[in-house]
């Protein structure tokens, strides 16, 4: 059975239930208005299965993108500490991402501008601490 098949069928399988909760609801039948709350756990049920059946055929179709990061999440970059005179780690929220299908690229902004992720902002404190220490020693060669 195809992933669009399997879709089908648990619509149907939603519309039917939909149908027969709301010909309970109508018929104030207490007996039959008990059963309410179980259809509408499969109603419930049902659509997330639709939901995830829909997200695996995206996927499969090549129009499903997984970002690295979302936003909210803490960033890790380099700042200028001016006491000290030095570049250091800082962080940062994402404020936004963006996603380059030409080329794969992901970029995240923190509100001002907009930066390559794994070149000039980075998930965790260690990659940022590691990519500043390659960048001091590219500067140290030149």
């Amino acid at each position: 059975m195809s992933i669009e098949d399997m879709i089908r069928k648990y619509k149907k399988r939603v519309a039917h239930k939909t149908e027969v909760m709301n010909d309970y609801k109508e018929s104030h039948d207490p007996e039959l208005l008990n059963s309410v709350p179980i259809y509408e756990k499969e109603i419930a049920e049902c659509e997330l299965i639709i939901s995830a059946l829909e997200l695996a055929k995206a996927k499969t179709e090549g129009r499903l993108v997984e970002l690295p990061c979302k936003v909210g999440d803490t960033v890790f970059t380099f700042c200028w500490n001016i006491k000290n005179q030095k570049y250091e780690v800082c962080t940062g929220k994402v404020k936004n991402v963006r996603y380059d299908a030409a080329d794969g690229s992901v970029m995240v902004s923190d509100g001002e501008r907009f930066r390559f992720l794994g070149k000039t902002v980075f998930l965790t404190h260690e990659a940022a601490e590691k990519a500043l220490e390659e960048q001091k020693k590219n500067d140290e060669g030149r």
